[in-house]
């Protein structure tokens, strides 16, 4: 699953975008617009900003 870091409080956000990390860097120049449950807004999320565990 698609991982990030909030950038308000810098806590773990799991997506429900399931991929791996060749895609992942394919996209890296992508945005994405991704909603976080710590700080309950949306977040602009560049895919080379994303992980994968």
């Amino acid at each position: 699953m698609l991982k990030y870091r909030c950038p308000n409080n810098r806590q773990e956000v799991t997506t429900s975008i399931k991929t791996d990390e060749v895609v992942l860097l394919e996209m890296r120049s992508l945005k994405l617009s991704l909603w976080c449950p710590h700080c309950g807004s949306s977040h602009q999320v560049k895919a080379s900003e994303a992980y994968v565990e």
